[in-house]
């Protein structure tokens, strides 16, 4: 009604089916849920919704329902993968929850439903998951990831971890972990949700926004505006096989003109 411009309000079971209506095949999420992957590796570049890592454990490596660790990355984001997409195919067949063993699931459950794992995975009672990961300190403070996560990222080419779900200040926070040593492996962290910029406006953001851009040379470049609408560009440089210079360093040699963040 609101998009078709008609009068009047809404009520309580457009809403609802609006909801229903969306996941329901053809539906906006529908699609997009069947379009989307829990990782992606483009370059090396590892790309989860949350992290790889929190205090409920470690998700790297790890797939719902397979024993032991995938050690490559590469191998591990591709049956994590398969798994969504096994638990998307069960959750279409069965969408409802069951209350037999007639359910065109196979292993259903009475009380279950197609995909129940995967709801499971994306709940915090659940496993270590890339969904709810959190690369922070309980205080919300950033949080250098261990050497050891370093090196089975490196191991796989992967030298940046590029995440969002929780929202952490105005323009994307960096988090970097310099090489052990010269010439050693590093990572770069990119936290990408800024959807709580400026808690005074009404959707929590206000004028801020900013676009991440993963380049071919393994830079990355960050810009867009902040919550006063002041300009923000700046490039994170490439950070394979040797340490990453720093945010500090870069910001050193920044400009600042007419109210605007230059690099």
């Amino acid at each position: 009604q609101l998009l078709g411009g008609g009068g009047g309000g809404v009520g309580d079971d457009a809403v609802c089916e609006s909801f229903v209506s969306s996941v329901r095949p053809g539906g906006f999420m529908h699609d997009l849920l069947h379009e989307g992957q829990l990782a992606a590796i483009h370059g090396g570049n590892l790309l989860v919704h949350g992290g790889v890592s929190s205090a409920d454990g470690v998700a790297l490596g790890r797939v719902p329902g397979r024993e032991g660790r995938v050690v490559s990355v590469v191998e591990w984001a591709e049956l994590l993968n398969s798994w969504y997409r096994q638990q998307l195919g069960e959750w279409t067949a069965s969408p409802r929850w069951v209350s037999d063993d007639s359910s065109a699931v196979p292993r259903a459950v009475p009380g279950s439903r197609g995909g129940a794992a995967l709801l499971d995975y994306c709940v915090p009672s659940g496993p270590p998951s890339v969904v709810l990961g959190r690369h922070l300190l309980k205080s919300g403070m950033p949080e250098p990831p261990p050497p050891s996560l370093v090196q089975s990222l490196a191991a796989s080419g992967i030298h940046r971890l590029v995440v969002g779900h929780t929202p952490h200040g105005n323009c994307p926070t960096v988090i970097k972990s310099e090489a052990a040593s010269e010439g050693g492996p590093s990572l770069e962290i990119l936290m990408c949700d800024t959807s709580c910029s400026d808690m005074r406006t009404p959707d929590n953001r206000g004028a801020a926004v900013s676009e991440v851009q993963l380049l071919p040379d393994g830079s990355a470049r960050v810009h867009g505006r902040l919550e006063d609408s002041s300009r923000l560009d700046y490039t994170l440089q490439g950070v394979r096989g040797r340490a990453w210079e720093g945010l500090a360093a870069h910001l050193d040699r920044e400009k600042v003109r007419g109210g605007d963040l230059v690099g």
